[in-house]
């Protein structure tokens, strides 16, 4: 044996001695073994607080070893069972447990995992810190407070509890910010006797008792304001007493605010939490499993980065962080999946959540000693307690790096989706292009909506970023095959349609299409219909078929898609018109093209009068498309050569030619104006480009 075997054979003995000698100390003296879990707590008695009901509070992850309601729970210091009390299970795979503090104890144990335990006979008062409790508001008025409790007993959807430093917020730390209701139950500390002023300010009801008697409230439907309008000066000895705070959101934004100005003070502040009996939270200690080497385990730092421009979606940032106790990592590796498809073989990763939803996560150590595995179920979703904090912010940019070095064979329709709208947003098109093409083209069972929408993401891409038409057609043909229903068919048959003519220039296959729309989805709605039959008169137009494009263009203005007041049509065509120019001129291009296509779609016989195409073409020109502008404007003079908009046609064609450096057939287009149009406006300009009198 070499020198390096025997060295790396006694690095291993010392490692498997090592978690030996842990999981002796793990299993020694555990209270209970029907318990299979446990955590150790350090809690401690704040400085100065002198109380006979103290509290402390942890919240901590159960790796799915807890009861569902909690009823096996126990903390136990010295041997002793302590009072203790489950304040919210969850989300996921949390929960929050409020427990009696001891002076001369800093150190307690909390047990869970005994699935034939019984819930504690006795029910735990809390007597320190401001105890929040959020229910869904159900219906009821609140014009007084015996109505507002009989609003607050309707409703048993609860939303979260747990303890807050005072009655001072402005969001819902447990849900969406509306219809909503909120109790808080606090104990002050009176440090002094005397008369204290007690106020409220809050949005909708709020109703402020000291001691179980109504002091002062402000019920109703209305806004919150800013100074202390609703007040009442209540006598209060030294001691503990009990604060509660009655509040109904239902519409604004939430402010919720109890006030107090103490004897000596000169205005109205809000309680500060030094005014409460304090809660000391607990710091919570890695888990123990019974009769188990080593026990997986971790916790993690999220942030949330913002999707969209509105702030209503986002992506989910985790840093996980491994807090398994009794190994030396050198000896062990490590295997993280995350729930959604991706794993990792990092001991600390940092993995990003495309879409909400409950995932579980699974951390697989392996090592000397043998493998072991625990599971964590992690509910995403915003996060709603630090909606309020920019630090649990995280910019869009910096999410890059991890997403792109994803695994997507094996993600959800969701997550794939919010990948495209990512890729899409920081204009990454490479990534984009192979996310989009898996759930389209590979994915099976991709709702309607969702398919729609990608297809469109990935057809612009094609388009905008790789020149390639025809794969936008492709991805067209692919949705109509996948999505449901005659009029999804035909609108993704349409859009293939339109790419073909305009993009292609493949006039006779793009009329194939749009017959077909018209011949196989029968049951298209009528506005899918009318799109056809435009589509139709443009494949004529460009061919050059006055009559079939009149025909066509007939057709779809009979088909009724809203109300249409014809006295109003020249008024409504001036605006248009006015507001396009206004827009090219601007250089406003995609509101000028929006408004185009409107005047178009609501007069489908002014396709042929010319004015449209015009300002069409010169949109094109704007943006450099100068062979589209070429082919609009040569197709109108074609079709209409009696157009009053023919000659400018003929100008702005013959400079799109120019652009193109094509200077024989630009002169050839400014002599037609002379030629065919000799009463045009546009003669003067068209002799100017030409060099002639």
């Amino acid at each position: 044996m070499t020198r390096r075997m025997v060295i790396a054979a006694l690095l291993v003995s010392a490692a498997l001695a090592l978690c030996f000698e842990d999981a002796c100390a793990q299993t020694g003296g555990w209270w209970n073994p029907a318990f299979k879990a446990r955590r150790t707590l350090k809690a401690t008695v704040p400085a100065g607080v002198e109380s006979d009901e103290l509290v402390g509070v942890a919240t901590f992850m159960t790796h799915g070893f807890l009861a569902k309601d909690g009823r096996d729970v126990r903390v136990i210091s010295r041997g002793r069972e302590v009072p203790s009390k489950v304040l919210r299970m969850g989300p996921g795979d949390f929960v929050t447990v409020a427990f009696e503090l001891s002076v001369r104890v800093d150190t307690y144990s909390i047990y869970y995992g005994n699935p034939r335990a019984k819930a504690p006979k006795t029910d735990w008062p809390i007597h320190a810190g401001v105890l929040l409790e959020v229910r869904r508001y159900k219906g009821g008025t609140f014009n007084n407070l015996r109505q507002a409790e009989k609003a607050w007993r309707k409703s048993s959807a609860v939303m979260g509890v747990d303890f807050v430093p005072n009655v001072y917020l402005g969001y819902n730390p447990f849900g969406p910010s509306h219809s909503f209701m909120s109790r808080y139950t606090g104990w002050l500390n009176v440090e002094k006797a005397g008369r204290y002023e007690f106020a409220t300010s809050s949005s909708n009801g709020s109703f402020l008792l000291i001691d179980g008697r109504e002091v002062v409230s402000w019920p109703g439907s209305h806004r919150a304001i800013s100074r202390a309008k609703f007040t009442k000066t209540v006598s209060l000895s030294a001691g503990r007493h009990k604060l509660e705070y009655l509040h109904i959101h239902t519409w604004g934004e939430p402010v919720a605010v109890a006030a107090w100005k103490p004897p000596g003070a000169r205005r109205p502040v809000p309680i500060p939490p030094t005014a409460f009996l304090p809660v000391s939270h607990a710091l919570v200690q890695p888990a123990q499993t019974y009769h188990t080497k080593v026990t997986p385990d971790f916790h993690f730092i999220r942030a949330d980065a913002f999707l969209d421009p509105n702030k209503q979606t986002f992506l989910h940032r985790f840093a996980f962080r491994d807090v398994t106790t009794g190994i030396t990592r050198r000896f062990y590796t490590v295997q993280w999946d995350f729930g959604d498809g991706n794993t990792s073989k990092v001991w600390n990763p940092t993995h990003v959540y495309l879409a909400p939803g409950t995932y579980t996560v699974t951390q697989k150590i392996k090592g000397p000693v043998g493998t072991f595995t625990t599971t964590q179920r992690l509910l995403v979703e915003r996060d709603w307690a630090n909606q309020a904090s920019r630090r649990h912010v995280a910019p869009l940019a910096k999410l890059l790096p991890v997403i792109r070095r994803y695994d997507f064979s094996k993600m959800p329709v969701e997550s794939l989706a919010a990948a495209c709208e990512f890729f899409d947003r920081l204009d990454a098109p490479d990534e984009l292009l192979k996310v989009a093409r898996r759930l389209l083209f590979e994915t099976p069972n991709v709702p309607g909506q969702l398919l729609e929408r990608e297809s469109d993401r990935l057809a612009e891409t094609y388009l905008r970023n790789r020149n390639d038409p025809a794969s936008a057609v492709n991805v067209y043909l692919n949705a109509e095959k996948k999505i449901s229903g005659d009029d999804a068919k035909a609108t993704m048959l349409l859009r293939a349609a339109a790419v073909t003519l305009v993009e292609l220039d493949e006039i006779e296959r793009a009329e194939a299409r749009y017959h077909r729309v018209l011949n196989v989805y029968r049951k298209a709605k009528p506005p899918t219909r009318r799109r056809a039959l435009l589509g139709l008169a443009e494949c004529a137009i460009f061919a050059g078929k006055p009559e079939p494009a009149l025909e066509h263009l007939r057709g779809a203005d009979a088909i009724p898609v809203g109300k249409r007041d014809v006295r109003g049509d020249a008024v409504r065509v001036g605006h248009l018109s006015r507001a396009i120019e206004d827009y090219i001129r601007r250089k406003e291009f995609d509101a000028a093209r929006e408004l185009l296509d409107a005047w178009e779609w609501e007069y489908p016989l002014d396709r042929l009068v010319g004015y449209s195409t015009v300002l069409r073409a010169r949109l094109h020109l704007m943006r450099e498309e100068y062979r589209k502008a070429v082919r609009l404007l040569t197709s109108l003079v074609t079709v209409n050569p009696k157009s009053n908009y023919a000659g400018e046609a003929l100008l702005v064609a013959g400079d799109a030619w120019a652009k193109l450096g094509d200077k024989e057939k630009s002169r050839n287009t400014y002599k037609r104006v002379l030629r065919d149009y000799p009463e045009s406006p546009f003669v003067k300009a068209a002799k100017e480009r030409l060099g002639v009198k």
